[in-house]
């Protein structure tokens, strides 16, 4: 397939042997196996051989004493550094130690470490003169035997840093990287949501004969929703996905094909289907010992807990129809803190959006439209964020058990 189509690369599965074939822009990052669901380094697609010159008859090469010789200077100035999270090797100079880098290979930012001492040379002492038919005294020497090897210990992971679910989340859509991804989903919000409008008004009768015409703006209205969404859904996806693997900045916004896209709004728009089939059965409960007020109240604030749930455990499993996933499950109770944060921030923005449009509305009718576009994308980007920050807490956390029971296995 990576002959046919170079927009993907093929890589085997080191576990099963499975041919997976991700998209070239997952290259340099880790994709879940279909199969046996283990994570997978995506490499970078090889470049084409370059066809070697032919060599005419009267050319001939240079001898090495000849050759001009390396400059052992250079070499010097660089040491070698691994990436902290990809373990590539990379070669920076001496001068630029303690400044920031990007991997070339997973794009992780990192702090360039001190280049290490040159290590002493250990001389053995000289054995000296010695005269035939005499045994010289040898020279003592240390011996180092050589280790089993084996797995080599993971390194311990930073703990998380104070405010990490407040931190570059309310302001994440006005981010350089962000912001003009937040406008392009702004702007195709303003004309669906204005076409709804017009068909709501005509629909309701307002003007003559106008309801004989809402058969006909049905069409133009669902594809605009559908641009809209479907690049809602993206944008969703890349920011939980990027912001899950520990990286602020988020690269894998939704390219190419649209038709890709539909299919990730339908992959958020099921497991939001699922969340308020949830809450409803919740709120029904509630409702058949109170009142359906708060039945209806509490409808909401389930399916408000159920979304986060289903999606991460689906994009945690690997399988787009799994919304289980004993990882997610289990972190409901390894860390409720971070649950109740994450809820209590959705909440809060939640609330916050349809106050503000709700006051729109009821000051300024006919502008409500354009202020709703950029309200509703700034929701989507703030909820993307926490999850994405969620997803991060409880892979750390899953990570760290899994490093002490391996210990408690070996010792």
């Amino acid at each position: 397939m990576e002959g046919e189509d170079p927009r993907y690369v093929r890589v085997v599965c080191s576990k099963c042997r499975a041919v997976l074939h991700p998209r070239v822009e997952k290259a340099g990052r880790q994709v879940r196996c279909p199969d046996c669901y283990s994570p997978v380094l995506v490499p970078h697609p090889p470049e084409p051989e370059a066809t070697p010159k032919r060599r005419d008859v009267g050319e001939y090469s240079v001898r090495d004493e000849f050759a001009p010789e390396r400059s052992k200077t250079a070499d010097a100035d660089l040491f070698l550094v691994l990436c902290p999270k990809c373990q590539a090797r990379l070669h920076p100079r001496r001068q630029n130690a303690g400044r920031r880098a990007r991997c070339p290979d997973c794009e992780t930012v990192f702090v360039i470490p001190a280049p290490p001492k040159p290590e002493k040379v250990k001389t053995l002492p000289s054995p000296g003169k010695y005269v035939m038919g005499q045994e010289p005294k040898r020279a003592e020497t240390e011996f180092h035997y050589l280790t089993v090897e084996r797995e080599p210990e993971p390194e311990p992971l930073a703990p998380p840093t104070r405010g990490w679910f407040i931190r570059g989340v309310f302001t994440f859509p006005w981010w350089p990287g962000a912001w003009a991804r937040w406008t392009i989903l702004s702007l195709l919000m303003v004309p669906a949501l204005f076409m709804t409008g017009i068909v709501l008004w005509l629909a309701g009768g307002s003007v003559n004969q106008g309801t004989t015409a809402v058969p006909y703006l049905m069409l133009p209205l669902m594809w605009l929703w559908v641009w809209a969404l479907s690049y809602a859904a993206g944008s969703f996806v890349a920011i939980i996905e990027d912001t899950g693997s520990s990286n602020d900045e988020v690269t894998s916004w939704p390219e190419g094909d649209w038709r890709e896209r539909v299919l990730t709004m339908l992959y958020v728009g099921l497991h939001l289907g699922l969340a308020l089939a949830a809450g409803a059965a919740v709120g029904w409960l509630v409702g058949l010992v109170s009142e359906p007020l708060w039945g209806a109240v509490a409808s909401g604030m389930a399916a408000n807990l159920f979304f986060p749930l289903f999606l991460l455990s689906s994009m945690e499993a690997g399988a787009m129809l799994t919304p289980y996933s004993p990882v997610m499950f289990r972190s409901l109770v390894k860390t409720p803190g971070g649950w109740a944060i994450v809820y209590a921030e959705s909440l809060i923005s939640l609330t916050l959006a349809c106050g503000l449009l709700a006051v729109g509305g009821y000051w300024l009718p006919a502008l409500t439209v354009f202020l709703a576009a950029p309200v509703l994308a700034t929701v989507v980007f703030i909820e993307a964020r926490l999850y994405g920050r969620l997803a991060w807490h409880v892979g750390q956390l899953e990570t760290k058990s899994n490093t002490r029971k391996r210990k408690k296995k070996r010792d």
